[in-house]
């Protein structure tokens, strides 16, 4: 309940402060609007930047796995957290969603030129980069058929060098 948040905040601002002198900060400055204000702003609101960010990575990790549905985040929100993982699988569950959501021209291009980063991993000519390459032209065309877009352009370019 509110007493282990409150614990948990106070036993939090306790090892921030003590990991902030080690780096060189004074001990006043964690007492102010930097510090317990901070603090306290991103453990009990989703409106704070540090919350939000948290409850993104935890979503989109949900939507990876399966647990979740697309549903869970906006369509924006969808798109962001996949810049948030290094993993192009991980991208690539993200921007399916994303399509599925909505099936917008950025969700299908971003769809698209990540097919194209998975096939530059595969081995040149290989079945599984060709199928990896017209399931980019795929959904590329289809970004294109929803808004004309040099990005697009230059995405379907890049599959065709």
């Amino acid at each position: 309940g509110l007493n282990a948040n409150a614990s948990i905040i106070t036993r939090g601002l306790s090892e921030i402060i003590e990991l902030g002198i080690k780096m060189g900060a004074k001990k006043n400055t964690f007492y102010g609007l930097s510090g317990i204000g901070d603090l306290s702003l991103t453990c009990s609101s989703l409106k704070s930047r540090n919350t939000k960010l948290g409850y993104l990575l935890a979503q989109q990790k949900k939507i990876v796995s399966g647990e979740s549905s697309q549903d869970a985040l906006s369509e924006d929100e969808l798109l962001f957290s996949a810049t948030l993982t290094p993993s192009l699988s991980e991208k690539a569950a993200i921007y399916e969603a994303a399509v599925k959501k909505t099936g917008s021209w950025r969700a299908h291009n971003d769809f698209g030129s990540i097919h194209i980063n998975l096939a530059r991993e595969e081995e040149l000519n290989s079945e599984a980069q060709n199928k990896l390459l017209d399931a980019a032209e795929t959904q590329l065309e289809i970004a294109l058929n929803k808004k004309e877009s040099a990005e697009t352009h230059l995405n379907l370019a890049a599959i065709h060098k």
